[in-house]
């Protein structure tokens, strides 16, 4: 009923044309359009997309960033650390198991 009320307002605004609303009369009419806007749906769902894609470009960028970091510091990007880093723990592993089988 308040929307309805407030719907009801802003045609009657509108009605008399942009030109001859106040400023406050026109930012009450934009609040009231924003306000409608962001009561949809549709528009709720492509900002949420927005914020899920700006999270994910965020951590990419904060992931290249430390890479860039690594390969600056070792001359090897960060999957290439973590694969040696994997290959030389499971050659210890396999030292460690081969000592203990002796």
């Amino acid at each position: 009923a308040d929307a309805a009320r407030r719907l009801m307002k802003m045609g009657e605004r509108m009605g008399r044309g942009w030109s001859r609303c106040t400023p406050g009369e026109r930012l009450d009419v934009l609040r009231e359009l924003t306000l409608q806007l962001l009561d949809s749906s549709t528009v709720r769902v492509i900002l949420d997309d927005c914020e899920r894609v700006q999270f994910e470009v965020h951590e990419s960028l904060r992931k290249h960033i430390r890479d860039f970091t690594c390969y600056r510091k070792y001359g090897v990007s960060t999957a290439e650390r973590d694969a040696i880093m994997l290959a030389a723990r499971a050659e210890a592993e396999a030292e460690a198991e081969a000592a203990e089988a002796e």
